[in-house]
C-alpha cells in the first residue's frame, strides 16, 4: 500500500507538472516579486496579519521567501532527476545519498511556503513562478556520471547558501522580521552542512 508520504509527494508533482504545462500554453510573464496582487478566489479581503511586523517589510519578506522557495524547488527537482536517473557502480551509495536529500528539500518548501502565508503572502504554486522566480538554473541537460551529479548539486547549494545569507541579513535587518531571519538561519546551516558533505564526496 502506498504510503501516505508518498501520495502528498506524487499529488503536489503531478500538481505542478499540470499547472506548467497550463501556464506556459497561455504564455503567461510572471513578476519575481512578492505577488501580493494574487487573490483567493470567493475572498473580497483577506486579513491582514497583525503580528508586530509592518505591511511594507511583511511584502519584503515574501518576495525573499518566495525567491528562496523557488531556488528550494529547483534544486529539489535537479535532485530527483538524479535520484531516479542514477547508473554505475556507486549506485547504492549515490541513490541513498539523493533520497534523503530530496526528502530534505521537501520538508524545507513546505516550511517556506507555510512562512509565506504567516506573514500574508500567497506562496508559488506553479512551476512556471518557481523557474521564473529561481536564481538557480534547472539542468535539463543529458544526465551526468554519478560524480558530476555530486560537483552539480554542490554548486546549486553553495548558491542557495549565498541566496540565503542575503536574506537573513534582509529580514533581521532592524529585527523587521525575526521569525523569518530565524527559519532561514536553520535552514543555513542545513545547507552548509549538506555542501560540506558533498564537497568531501567530490574530492574522492
Amino acid at each position: 500500500m502506498m504510503s501516505l508520504q508518498k501520495y502528498l509527494f506524487r499529488a503536489l508533482l503531478l500538481s505542478f507538472f499540470v499547472s506548467y504545462a497550463d501556464d506556459a500554453n497561455k504564455n503567461v510573464l510572471l513578476d519575481k516579486g512578492a505577488n501580493m496582487d494574487k487573490k483567493h478566489a470567493g475572498l473580497e479581503q483577506e486579513r491582514e496579519p497583525s503580528i508586530g511586523i509592518s505591511s511594507q517589510d511583511r511584502n519584503a519578506s515574501i518576495k525573499l521567501l518566495n525567491s528562496i522557495l523557488a531556488d528550494m524547488f529547483v534544486l529539489y527537482v535537479q535532485t530527483l532527476n538524479y535520484h531516479w536517473n542514477l547508473v554505475g557502480p556507486q549506485f547504492n551509495d549515490y541513490h541513498a545519498l539523493f533520497d534523503a536529500q530530496y526528502r530534505a528539500l521537501f520538508d524545507e518548501i513546505d516550511k517556506i511556503a507555510e512562512r509565506v502565508r504567516v506573514v500574508g503572502g500567497i506562496a508559488h504554486g506553479s512551476m512556471s513562478e518557481m523557474i521564473a522566480g529561481a536564481s538557480l538554473q534547472e539542468d535539463s541537460g543529458d544526465i551526468p556520471a554519478p560524480r558530476q551529479m555530486v560537483v552539480n548539486l554542490l554548486k546549486q547549494h553553495e548558491k542557495l547558501i549565498k541566496n540565503l545569507r542575503h536574506a537573513i541579513n534582509e529580514t533581521a535587518k532592524n529585527e523587521r522580521d525575526m521569525g523569518t531571519s530565524d527559519l532561514l538561519t536553520g535552514l543555513l546551516v542545513a545547507h552548509e552542512k549538506t555542501a560540506w558533505m558533498l564537497r568531501a564526496l567530490a574530492e574522492r
